[in-house]
């Protein structure tokens, strides 16, 4: 009701993904600006003023683009090449679990989650683009990781299970565990 009608000389701050999000006597009274990320050479060319060519190049990959992202793992000394590494090792199932949840501990849940969706994502473009379902050039694919063994509902229900985990850690569960719950998961899907 506040945001319907409010008090004289009073400005809110309303940020919504989607504008169909708002009801419209809502978004009648609103000021619409759109934002949009930076293109990627703009976010590279600021990032590099402070930050190594190498490290940047892996961040941007990792970010998708958003800049919070990208800086978040520049700054956090993290490094995005090992995270791609680690999944490469689960990916090829030779490296026992419990050495790959040891080096995952030293890597962010949400790092280690996110990469994994995107390399999913990845898979599933380029499983698309190989099957030729997909119509027209999306220069999305291009550079995408070379597509896993396995069709695409498999890959589909890969990122579906890692979304679901995306909610378990909203519920702080043991770090350990959920690691550990995590590979195993992530190998079942794969195999």
């Amino acid at each position: 009701k506040l945001l319907e009608e409010p008090p004289a000389e009073t400005y809110f701050l309303l940020l919504a993904s989607s504008q169909r999000q708002l009801l419209p006597t809502i978004s009648s009274r609103c000021l619409k600006i759109h934002l949009t990320l930076p293109q990627k050479s703009e976010l590279e060319s600021f990032l590099l003023q402070s930050f190594a060519n190498a490290a940047v190049t892996e961040a941007l990959a990792l970010s998708r683009g958003f800049p919070e992202r990208a800086l978040q793992l520049l700054e956090k000394d993290s490094e995005p090449l090992a995270v791609e590494q680690l999944l490469d090792r689960l990916v090829d199932n030779k490296t026992p679990l419990q050495e790959l949840a040891l080096a995952c501990e030293k890597v962010s849940p949400d790092l280690l989650l996110d990469t994994m969706c995107y390399r999913v994502h990845q898979w599933s473009l380029e499983t698309v683009r190989q099957s030729g379902q997909l119509g027209v050039q999306d220069d999305r694919l291009d550079g995408a990781a070379d597509a896993q063994p396995g069709a695409l509902p498999g890959l589909l229900a890969l990122q579906d299970w890692l979304l679901h985990c995306r909610a378990r850690l909203a519920s702080n569960p043991n770090p350990r565990l959920f690691i550990e719950d995590l590979l195993r998961g992530v190998r079942r899907h794969l195999a």
